[in-house]
């Protein structure tokens, strides 16, 4: 039979594991929402550097917009 302190220790170690879990999914969460704002602004900034990069922005924006009307013409 186990003595109650035993199980003092066993909901200590568990509540201390569960703290630092908490805090490592606290800390991905906000790198994971850091990366999502910072990532498309270096994007855009390199591909806006150049022409090749503006026109491939162009022409997704106008495959959109061309497969949007098509899918409004169908219904």
């Amino acid at each position: 039979m186990r003595s109650r302190f035993d199980d003092m220790r066993d909901s200590a170690k568990r509540a201390i594991l569960y703290g630092i879990g908490i805090v490592l999914a606290i800390v991905f969460v906000r790198l994971a929402f850091a990366y999502a704002l910072i990532l498309p602004r270096l994007v855009i900034a390199r591909f806006t550097s150049d022409l090749l990069g503006t026109g491939l922005i162009l022409v997704v924006i106008v495959l959109f917009v061309v497969l949007a009307l098509l899918h409004r013409r169908k219904n």
